[in-house]
């Protein structure tokens, strides 16, 4: 356990120091991995109970798929940082009078950084639409991690859309832009509906439990 809390301390400590890798767009993802993994702890805390027979098969799929998220995600958190580093280098390349190349090098290396955040908010909106399905058949001792994996992945994807926001505002190349604005409009279209509904049922879970 020891051991374990190191490497996040480690991590913590390059997050807070001087340097902007990594930073909000790698926190994000790994704000969304961690949702990932609760949903994963609620299915292994259900499966293999007697009581749960029915839904096992269905909670074991689940499982795999929000594992899946979670590798996704851990590798957005590794990613977002590169993609950053490669504005920074666009940013240092010479200063000529006329540096088309260099404008051009700048807008692709902000949307390649954009694009990172937009997969990192549609992972964190299937890791919530995932926990909507499985709200009701996971073992009601686990909801309230269930519950706080939602809300992870929730400030994931809003952290992401602000990301977003700020690295396409640099970008004037519409044609660049639109895709990556329509995927993640349409990958965050019914966020606050399901995350809330999943939170709805969790509540209500608990006041029937009393």
């Amino acid at each position: 356990m020891d051991e374990l809390f190191t490497g996040i301390s480690n991590y913590l400590n390059r997050l807070a120091g001087a340097s902007a890798e990594p930073a909000g767009g790698s926190a994000a993802a790994l704000s969304g991995a961690m949702g990932a993994a609760l949903l994963e702890m609620a299915c292994n805390l259900t499966v293999g109970r007697p009581k749960f027979t029915a839904v096992a098969a269905e909670l074991l799929a689940a499982r795999d798929q929000a594992g899946q998220r979670r590798a996704e995600l851990l590798g957005l958190a590794k990613a977002d940082p590169q993609a950053f580093a490669a504005v920074m280098a666009a940013y240092r390349l010479p200063k000529l009078p006329d540096s088309q190349q260099r404008r051009q090098a700048i807008q692709l290396a902000l949307t390649e950084a954009a694009r990172v955040q937009v997969q990192v908010a549609r992972a964190c909106a299937a890791v919530i639409q995932l926990a909507e399905e499985i709200a009701s058949r996971v073992n009601p001792t686990t909801l309230g991690d269930l519950a706080a994996g939602v809300h992870l992945a929730n400030a994931g994807a809003q952290a992401a859309q602000l990301n977003v926001a700020i690295n396409l505002k640099l970008v004037n190349d519409e044609p660049l832009t639109q895709p990556l604005r329509t995927e993640l409009a349409e990958a965050l279209v019914d966020l606050a509906r399901t995350r809330q509904h999943v939170l709805d049922m969790v509540a209500g879970n608990i006041a029937n439990s009393e």
